[in-house]
């Protein structure tokens, strides 16, 4: 319904027509309070020719305000109950796999390298559970290795225990030998100290030969000296018969 025949006053004729403003605020009308809006309407020139209004009794709109809150709320209310129930179903479906992967490393940690796990989850769970069976296969692979070395050193142990007993015997031969060698050796230093002693009294003749063929030297050097002079002496004599003197 439209109020006809009433006046604007108060806050709200002051910010139109002294201000030439908007003015939103309770109003009451007729003696009913209005949540209003007014904005002043101009001509060409800027006067004032009119008043545009919109407005909305106050118990009303408080009575939609509460109502439109109570449905957020119920429905906050509702989005949360949705929210719990699907947090608690992934949480529980989670958990679910969680211990499957607990028990599957329990049974790797106790030496089952048997059982294998499945996840089909398409996410991280699938991959950690095919991380897992990639390390069971490993596991396999290392101990298959260890294994093989294992009889390796086996069968090395019983080769090297041959070999021992093998080395004693021929330790114990050597032995014998190194005593023959070693009466050999001492049978040589013997005669190596007679050859000694021969050199030493050869080597004595031999240096007083070269003593001797030193004395023949110089004796020689002597001698050729004495015939370089002779040679000379005749070379002068003929030279002055020659010449008549």
């Amino acid at each position: 319904s439209r109020a006809v025949g009433t006046k604007l006053t108060g806050p709200a004729y002051d910010a139109v027509f002294s201000r030439s403003t908007s003015f939103s605020g309770e109003v009451p009308i007729l003696g009913i309070p209005y949540y209003t809006y007014y904005h002043p309407l101009k001509d060409s020139s800027g006067a004032i020719v009119g008043v545009l209004y919109a407005g909305v009794e106050k118990s009303e709109f408080i009575r939609e305000y509460y109502a439109m809150v109570r449905d957020v709320v119920i429905a906050s209310v509702v989005l949360l109950a949705l929210f719990c129930s699907l947090v608690y179903i992934y949480s529980k479906r989670i958990t679910t796999i969680l211990r499957r992967v607990v028990s599957f490393a329990e049974d790797l940690s106790s030496g089952n390298l048997k059982s294998e796990i499945s996840i089909r989850t398409g996410d991280e769970l699938e991959h950690m559970a095919d991380a897992l069976n990639s390390m069971r296969l490993n596991l396999n692979g290392v101990l298959l290795d260890i294994s093989k070395v294992s009889m390796q050193l086996s069968s090395s142990s019983e080769e090297l225990s041959a070999s021992s007993e093998t080395s004693a015997s021929t330790a114990q031969s050597g032995a014998a030998s190194t005593e023959e060698l070693t009466a050999t050796i001492e049978e040589i230093s013997a005669g190596m100290e007679s050859i000694d002693a021969d050199a030493s009294g050869q080597l004595e003749s031999i240096e007083q030969l070269i003593g001797r063929l030193g004395v023949l030297s110089e004796v020689a050097n002597e001698t050729a000296v004495q015939l370089k002079q002779a040679g000379e002496y005749s070379a002068n004599i003929n030279i002055q018969a020659a010449t008549g003197q």
